[in-house]
C-alpha cells in the first residue's frame, strides 16, 4: 500500500519549484550607467545628485527589491558615490574612456544565461554603446527596455529596444 502522504509531499514540493520559477520569470536584470543619468559630468555632481539620479530611475522602473537584480557601472572615481546611491545592487568599475559602459556590456554579454534567468532586461544609459547588447537580447527573445534622459539617448539605442522611456534631467546641485 502506498503511502497517501507522500503525493502530498511531492505537490508541496512542486509547487515550492512553481513559485521560485514564478519569481524567477518575473525578475528583471537592471543595468545602470548612473553616470549618464545624472545629466552632467559626474565631477559636477554631489551625493544629492547621485542619489536623485538613483530613485527617479527605479521608480521609474518600477524597481522591485528583492526580485530585481540591479547592475550598476561606474568610473573607479565615482564608485562610492555609486555604491551610495544604489545600495544592493553589483557594483561594477571600468576605467577610462567608455570603461564602465564596457564593464556593463560584458555583463549583458551572455545572451542566453541572461534569458534563462530573467523575465526582461532595463538598460538605464542612452548610450550608442549599448546598442548591441540590446539587439543580442532581443535576438534570443528577451524583451529589453531603455531608460534614458531625453536629450542623451541614441537613437540606434533607442530603435534596438522593445520599448523606451525617457526621463527628466534630476534636480541639479553641483558640488562646490
Amino acid at each position: 500500500m502506498s503511502d497517501p502522504l507522500r503525493n502530498v509531499r511531492h505537490m508541496n514540493r512542486n509547487a515550492d519549484k512553481e513559485e521560485a520559477m514564478n519569481h524567477i520569470n518575473k525578475r528583471r536584470l537592471v543595468a545602470i550607467d548612473l553616470e549618464n543619468l545624472l545629466g552632467c559630468a559626474p565631477s559636477r555632481a554631489d551625493a544629492h545628485l547621485w542619489a536623485s539620479a538613483a530613485e527617479q530611475f527605479l521608480v521609474a522602473i518600477a524597481f522591485q527589491p528583492g526580485v530585481d537584480q540591479a547592475v550598476v557601472a561606474t568610473d573607479p572615481d565615482w564608485a562610492f558615490d555609486a555604491a551610495l546611491a544604489m545600495p544592493g545592487a553589483r557594483l561594477l568599475v571600468g576605467a577610462g574612456e567608455s570603461g564602465a559602459d564596457r564593464a556593463l556590456c560584458d555583463a549583458l554579454a551572455d545572451s542566453e544565461h541572461i534569458r534563462q534567468r530573467y523575465a526582461a532586461v532595463v538598460i538605464g544609459s542612452g548610450d550608442h554603446i549599448f546598442t548591441g547588447a540590446a539587439a543580442a537580447l532581443r535576438a534570443v527573445g528577451v524583451p529589453v527596455k531603455v531608460v534614458s534622459l531625453g536629450l542623451m539617448a541614441s537613437g540606434a539605442l533607442m530603435a534596438a529596444a522593445d520599448d523606451t522611456m525617457l526621463l527628466s534631467r534630476p534636480q541639479l546641485a553641483l558640488a562646490a
